[in-house]
């Protein structure tokens, strides 16, 4: 259970670009995380599920980093230690900017990477990600509303979240949904209603029959579609223009 609620929390964050997420490629796996350093001929790396790797350089065929990344670079051609950004690693190189010019740097001459946007411990990024995802539950009620309607706001498209709260997927698909209502600027509202499971008492009350679900309401407070099998992202647009319209769009329930 806590490695899952690990994974969703990093993915809440993800999914609002709160963090990075870098992939350090070993042999024929790959593992995604954040890069945290390089010293005494190791990658330093920890993983979104809470492993903290040490990999010897002849185990690493790249890295990729999210976005470039501020680093104090120590190479043995120099006395002192230089900020450059990092762009990633391969083929023997670190890929770097140095003065405005890329640049590579064998790493034979580096001795020690130091990644000053990492300096954050990985607890401290966990801690970030439950913060997130207590925002993520914003106007969530520590009971279930007796109606999902009780939620919907008058004058505002809404879209309630029947959420489970282990789902990793779920959590992914209601940071989208609320990242699209961010972007709104304040023309629609993202509730989410947590339940337990299909045993969750208010399944029964709210009809359901699966999770999770996304319902959409228009302005006037009609639902206009549910969203309870597929939920890709155009799912998701064509669902809010339908209910911006206030008309059910073909395909919905």
């Amino acid at each position: 259970m806590e490695r899952v609620l690990r994974i969703a929390w990093a993915a809440a964050l993800l999914a609002g670009g709160l963090v990075r997420s870098d992939e350090l490629t070993l042999g024929d796996r790959t593992v995604k995380g954040v890069f945290t350093g390089f010293a005494k001929g190791q990658f330093r790396f920890q993983t979104w599920d809470g492993q903290a790797l040490a990999e010897k350089t002849i185990d690493v065929r790249t890295l990729v980093l999210d976005k470039p990344v501020t680093a104090a670079l120590d190479t043995r051609s120099r006395k002192e230690s230089e900020t450059v950004q990092l762009k990633g690693y391969g083929s023997g190189q670190f890929r770097i900017v140095r003065a405005g010019r890329e640049a590579v740097e064998r790493e034979s001459q580096v001795q020690s990477v130091t990644v000053k946007e990492s300096e954050e411990s990985f607890t401290e990024y966990m801690e970030r990600a439950k913060q997130a995802e207590a925002e993520a539950a914003e106007g969530a009620a520590a009971k279930a509303p007796e109606r999902p309607e009780d939620w919907v706001e008058t004058g505002k498209v809404t879209v309630i979240h029947f959420h489970p709260p282990d789902s990793v997927t779920s959590t992914r698909q209601g940071s989208y949904c609320r990242r699209l209502a961010k972007d709104s600027h304040g023309r629609v509202v993202y509730r989410r209603i947590a339940l337990t499971g299909t045993d969750d008492p208010a399944m029964a009350r709210y009809a359901l029959t699966t999770l999770p679900q996304f319902w959409f309401y228009a302005r006037s407070g009609k639902l206009i579609t549910k969203l309870t099998e597929r939920f890709t992202p155009e799912d998701f647009e064509q669902a809010l223009e339908a209910a911006r319209k206030g008309s059910a769009r073909e395909g919905a329930e």
